[in-house]
C-alpha cells in the first residue's frame, strides 16, 4: 500500500476491542483493530507455552470489490521474492486492467529452497496465476497427475459468487493441427511445464514418450529436441499474458521452427516449445509438417488456429458445474487442518512457524503464528484451526512455514519472520482492492461477457 494511503488510515486504526480468549485449556490475550471497513486485524498473545499470533480477517459483505490472488515471483518458475516484494509486483501487473491495491498477503507454496539446487525456487504444487497454469508442480513422485491434486481457488457462478473454495484440480491438455492446416485431426495428449523432467534419464528409450509443452515461464535449457511456437492472439478485449493464458489455456499457435536438446526460450510471453520425451521425439518433429508456407496477415477470426490448436487447462472439481477455465488463481497447499467445521489431524513439527488461511461463510482470515523465538514457539496445527473456527472459519489450508512464515497488511511485515527478516518465496497469496474503493460497482473482470 502506498505511504499516502497509509497516512490516510493511520488515524482509524485504532484497537477496537481487547479481551481474553479461551482455546482448550489456554488463556489468549486479543486485541483488534480495524485497518479499514470490513478488514480487521487480531493479534493474540499468550504467555504459556508463549505464542504470537497475527490474522487479518475479511468481512466479504462489506467488501464486494475484494479480489484473490496467486502472485509467483517474476523471471520463470525458478525465482524467489520476499513477500512485500512480491505485493508491489502485483499491484504493477494489475495496474493495466485498473489500479489494485494489496490489502493482505502471505507467503504460498512450500518450494525447492536449496541454493544450489537445479530447481531452486520451484513450487511443490501447481500454480494457477490469472487463468495461466505457470507450472504442474513437483507433485509426488511417480504419480504426477494420476491423482487429482488439492488447491484452493477462486471461481464465478454468476447465479451465486462463491469466492474461495478447496477444490480438486485436475491438469489436461491436448495438440492438434490447426483449423486451417488440411491435416488428420491427429490429437496428442501432452503435459505442461513439468518440472520432473530435469530429471529425465539421459537414455530417451527410458523417457516416457510424450510431448512436453514449455511456456516462457520455463527458463531452463530445453530436455528434448522439438518445435518452437507462438501463440496467435484472438480479438478479445483483455489480451493473454502467456502462450497458454486465454480461456485457460486454449488457443491456435504458429510454429516458428525447430529446436534442440538444450536450447532456451526466448523469453517472450507468448512463445514457447512443444518437446518429444523417448518415443514421442518423432511425434514432435513431425510438427513442423503443419507449418503453414504461407501466413496470414492481418487479423484472424477468433475461431481460426493457425498451424496447431492448444488445449491446455485443468478440469473442474466434481459438483463445482463451472467449467475449468474459469479458476483464475490456485496454488496448492500443503495440508487441510480443517474441513467442513471438523478439525482434521496432521502432521505436526514442534515449534514450528505457521501460515494458514481460512474460509467460512462470508469469512477470510489469513493467519501466522511465529515460532523458533523464546517470545513465541508457535502452536500445532490443530490449535491453529480451532483459533480460525473461533472466528468463524469452516474450512482451513496451511501453506508453507518455518522460515517462509510472513503476513503483511497495510504495506507492513505484522509478524516476525523467524529469519529475522522475510525469506525470499516462491509464491505468495493476496486479497485486492480497486484504489478507488468508493462505489460498490461490480468490478469489470466479472461483468458480463
Amino acid at each position: 500500500m502506498k505511504r499516502p494511503l497509509l497516512l490516510l488510515l493511520a488515524p482509524a486504526a485504532a484497537p477496537a476491542r481487547a479481551g481474553d480468549a479461551a482455546t482448550g485449556a489456554e488463556r489468549w490475550i486479543r486485541t483488534e483493530t480495524r485497518l479499514e471497513p470490513g478488514v480487521t486485524r487480531i493479534d493474540l498473545r499468550r504467555e504459556s507455552p508463549p505464542c504470537d499470533v497475527r490474522m487479518v480477517a475479511f468481512d466479504r459483505a462489506a467488501l464486494p470489490g475484494l479480489r484473490f490472488h496467486v502472485r509467483e515471483a517474476g523471471g520463470g518458475l525458478f525465482a524467489t521474492r520476499a513477500v512485500p516484494d512480491l505485493a508491489k509486483e502485483l499491484e504493477e501487473t494489475l495496474a493495466p486492467f485498473g489500479a489494485r491495491r494489496t490489502v493482505a498477503g502471505v507467503n504460498g507454496d512450500f518450494f525447492d529452497n536449496g541454493g544450489s539446487s537445479p530447481t531452486f525456487g520451484l513450487p511443490n504444487g501447481p500454480v494457477v496465476e490469472n487463468r495461466e497454469l505457470l507450472t504442474t508442480g513437483l507433485l509426488v513422485p511417480e504419480i504426477l497427475y494420476a491423482q487429482p491434486q488439492t488447491m484452493l481457488y477462486e471461481w464465478r457462478d454468476r447465479a451465486a459468487r462463491r469466492e474461495l473454495r478447496v477444490g480438486r484440480l485436475v491438469f489436461r491438455g491436448t495438440i492438434r493441427p490447426g483449423i486451417l492446416s488440411g491435416a488428420p485431426a491427429v490429437t496428442n495428449e501432452f503435459r505442461l511445464v513439468n518440472p520432473l523432467l530435469l530429471n529425465l534419464d539421459p537414455d530417451p528409450a527410458k523417457q516416457p514418450a510424450e510431448l512436453a509443452v514449455f511456456t516462457a515461464r520455463w527458463t531452463k535449457p530445453l530436455p528434448a529436441p522439438g518445435v518452437r511456437v507462438r501463440y496467435v492472439p484472438f480479438l478479445r478485449k483483455e489480451q493473454p499474458t502467456g502462450l497458454l493464458a486465454p480461456y485457460g489455456g486454449c488457443g491456435g499457435v504458429e510454429i516458428l521452427g525447430p529446436v534442440k536438446k538444450g536450447d532456451k526460450l526466448s523469453g517472450d510471453p507468448l512463445e514457447g516449445a512443444i518437446v518429444g520425451l523417448g518415443a514421442a521425439a518423432e511425434t514432435a518433429k513431425g510438427l513442423l509438417a503443419f507449418r503453414r508456407s504461407e501466413k496470414r496477415t492481418g487479423p484472424k477470426p477468433f475461431y481460426v488456429a493457425d498451424d496447431l490448436y492448444i488445449h491446455g487447462g485443468f478440469d473442474r472439481d466434481p459438483g463445482v458445474g463451472e467449467d475449468f477455465f474459469v479458476v483464475k488463481d490456485a496454488v496448492r497447499p500443503w495440508t487441510i487442518p480443517m474441513r467442513d467445521g471438523t478439525i482434521v489431524p496432521t502432521h505436526e513439527v514442534e515449534n514450528y512457524p505457521r501460515t494458514l488461511v481460512g474460509l467460512g461463510p462470508g469469512k477470510i482470515v489469513l493467519f501466522v503464528a511465529d515460532g523458533r523465538s523464546s517470545r513465541s514457539r508457535s502452536l500445532p496445527s490443530r490449535e491453529a484451526a480451532e483459533l480460525l473456527a473461533a472466528e468463524g472459519c469452516t474450512d482451513a489450508v496451511q501453506f508453507d512455514g518455518g522460515g517462509s512464515a510472513t503476513l503483511l497488511a497495510g504495506g507492513e511485515v505484522l509478524n516476525r519472520p523467524s529469519d529475522g527478516r522475510p525469506r525470499k518465496v516462491a509464491n505468495g497469496l493476496f486479497l485486492t482492492l480497486p484504489v478507488a474503493d468508493i462505489s460498490h460497482a461490480e468490478p469489470a473482470e466479472f461483468a458480463e461477457d
